[in-house]
């Protein structure tokens, strides 16, 4: 008996160090198939920026979506009208997804994201997000939006309707990628923190998730792969990043 307590005690030690290291090891598998995700992405949007005289396509609240979103997604919510609809009925031939070789879901989904899946089966189960996916293209509409200016869009980087901001102004605010200064260290891509991820500060009003848009600065880094996320830069290189990286305008403006 006494032995047997002896081979238990030990097991138990033996799965008390082995269990962290083959956690990290699977989160290191999961990290390393979410950059391999944004490195398509990159990949795609490079060859949809050489097919559209380098403008960026958009990325739009659901009830504003347009032909030239960069993905099209199913919002789950009310107010959804026909015209959108049909969009949707296209949308693997709008925005990037002609440039992906294989098109599936799970190459716009981090694979980290354990609750993302549930809201995919339940979408009301949470209060939010309207946007599906995991990885969202960067967005000024919140900063002009904040500061009641249309002419902050162009901060680009994704295209935004001008109707957003006034019903008499049809269109889209565009931006080309021969404006962005220093390619290499701004974010294209963000693997986002989704508003029911934990919060880093109590301050902070972000909804992460509501449009296909990064919306920087409120919109955050997520920190789900070992407290880092990470990004795809408009040079098409990936990295894992801390989620204060995605906090400088150094990163996240493409004109600063």
């Amino acid at each position: 008996m006494i032995e047997l307590l002896v081979v238990i005690v030990i097991i138990t030690i033996l799965a008390a160090f082995l269990l962290p290291v083959l956690a990290r090891a699977k989160e290191h598998g999961r990290r390393a198939a979410c950059l391999s995700n944004l490195r398509q992405l990159g990949m795609a949007m490079g060859m949809y920026l050489d097919d559209h005289n380098d403008i960026f396509p958009a990325a739009n609240l659901a009830g504003k979506m347009s032909p030239e979103e960069w993905i099209l997604w199913d919002p789950h919510w009310p107010g959804v009208g026909e015209q959108q609809l049909s969009l949707l009925s296209n949308a693997l031939t709008t925005g990037i997804l002609p440039y992906v070789g294989r098109f599936s879901t799970y190459l716009f989904a981090c694979p980290s994201d354990q609750i993302r899946s549930q809201y995919m089966k339940n979408p009301g189960f949470y209060p939010g997000p309207w946007f599906p996916f995991s990885y969202t293209l960067n967005s000024p509409l919140r900063f002009a939006d904040n500061a009641k200016n249309i002419n902050m869009l162009s901060h680009g980087m994704a295209s935004i309707r001008t109707n957003s901001f006034n019903p008499a102004l049809p269109g889209l605010a565009l931006f080309k990628a021969t404006r962005i200064r220093d390619p290499g260290a701004k974010i294209m891509f963000a693997d986002e923190r989704m508003v029911y991820e934990p919060k880093q500060s109590e301050t902070d009003d972000a909804q992460g998730g509501k449009t296909s848009g990064w919306e920087w600065p409120h919109d955050k880094l997520t920190k789900r792969h070992n407290r880092k996320g990470n990004v795809t830069c408009v040079d098409g290189h990936v990295e894992t990043v801390k989620p204060q990286f995605g906090e400088r305008p150094e990163h996240y403006d493409p004109i600063y």
